[in-house]
């Protein structure tokens, strides 16, 4: 079910973005002016399928956990992304002339209003299929304690455009018999699991550790073999800290990496490059010393010039290098990070991408002579959780508050 709505989505936005175009072209110019030019109908194709590579850099093909409010505003600035480049890459041509401005101005703004109306129906329609019970995905979990029930609630939380419905709960513990855990019922009995799984036609059970003797799992997963289930172990890995976790198959087996961040991804370090070098310029900075509050080796003007972050102009020139990113983590001197990797924990988790000259931490005021506990907190935060999105939401916050910030100098 959600693969056949991620088609579906995929398939609704190229068909709004081709839609639009045409309508926009049509609107402009007329019918006397059909057929359309062939390089206006090639800028349509290659902006549909332009958006097959740039929308999932977005997460936008998926059902956003967060409904459809979420998933507009990423959706807006996908489309809005993919204009650009198409953009750019005319000027880079030297065709833009031959194109209308008029017509491609209409274009985005119908072609966003289209993607937002039929992403609605689709939410919509969606949402209505699942209370109606179709494709209803039944679940079953063996083992009732802490890690079954964050999965109850994961699920829950994470997914609520999915039909999914956990079931049952199978544990022995007797402590549980007769109890319902996170509203579902507690089965005492695992050795009927698949009698169970036949009767109540459970499409998925997820396993998690040490909630029965391997010798008895494994006697009941050939059993579970004779029934059209897909059989899920959910690892234990909460009491380590995690960027990101992953698994992946290393040598025919499966490998969990506990510290890959988003951008370790290839395509994701493309994007994050031709992003810093979009919007990059200028020359560098120097001088390994940690700068102190009022100190009076500063110069009035150069006072002024960091209150107001002028003083990290230069640094884009790093950045045109590839050396620095415009977003990531604050960047620091090499004897810097040797003294505090043996003081804070996590603190060399920041190390994993470039240094970036604002940051979550930054605009977050963890700048300067601050707690650099909080600080280290907010760059794993940001690794973490690293998006284009997120990297516009930090940008745009440096220019209406970052300029003036009371913990620079």
């Amino acid at each position: 079910m959600l693969q056949r709505s991620i088609l579906l989505i995929k398939t609704i936005d190229i068909l709004s973005i081709t839609l639009s175009g045409i309508i926009a072209y049509i609107a402009y110019l007329g019918l006397e002016e059909w057929p359309m030019p062939f390089y206006h109908s090639m800028a349509i194709v290659l902006s549909a399928l332009l958006s097959l590579i740039i929308f999932p850099w977005f997460g936008v093909h998926k059902l956003d956990k967060y409904g459809l409010f979420s998933s507009v505003h990423k959706l807006i600035i996908a489309w809005i992304t993919v204009t650009t480049v198409m953009i750019l890459f005319g000027f880079g041509l030297k065709i833009s002339t031959d194109y209308s401005r008029v017509w491609i101005a209409i274009w985005v703004v119908l072609g966003a209003v289209m993607l937002v109306v039929m992403r609605s129906f689709v939410y919509r329609s969606i949402y209505y299929i699942n209370n109606q019970g179709w494709h209803l995905n039944k679940i079953v979990i063996i083992g009732a304690q802490q890690l079954g029930q964050m999965l109850v609630r994961n699920i829950k939380a994470s997914e609520p455009y999915i039909s999914v419905e956990v079931v049952s709960f199978f544990d022995d513990d007797k402590k549980l018999q007769g109890k319902t855990v996170e509203n579902i019922p507690v089965n005492n009995n695992i050795s009927t699991l698949p009698t169970f799984v036949e009767k109540n036609e459970i499409n998925e059970v997820w396993v998690t550790p040490q909630c029965i003797e391997q010798s008895r799992l494994k006697t009941i997963l050939v059993q579970l073999r004779h029934n059209l289930v897909t059989v899920r172990f959910v690892a234990n890995l909460f009491s380590f800290r995690m960027i990101n976790a992953s698994i992946t198959n290393r040598y025919g087996l499966p490998v969990i990496t506990l510290t890959e961040s988003p951008m370790i991804k290839k395509r994701n370090r493309l994007l994050k490059a031709i992003e810093d070098r979009v919007l990059a310029t200028l020359i560098q900075e120097s001088g390994p010393v940690w700068a102190k509050k009022e100190e009076n080796r500063a110069t009035r003007f150069g006072t002024f010039i960091r209150k107001s972050s002028l003083d990290e102009l230069p640094q884009f020139w790093n950045v045109l290098k590839g050396e620095m990113s415009i977003v990531g983590p604050r960047p620091e001197r090499p004897h810097f990070v040797e003294q505090f990797k043996h003081e804070i924990p996590d603190y060399m988790q920041k190390h994993l991408v470039k240094a970036g000259i604002t940051g979550w931490a930054q605009i977050n005021g963890w700048r300067g002579n601050t707690d650099l506990r909080p600080r280290i907190e907010h760059d794993i935060y940001y690794i973490e959780n690293w998006s284009v999105w997120f990297d516009i939401q930090i940008i745009v916050t440096t220019i209406f508050k970052g300029f003036f910030d009371k913990n620079a100098y």
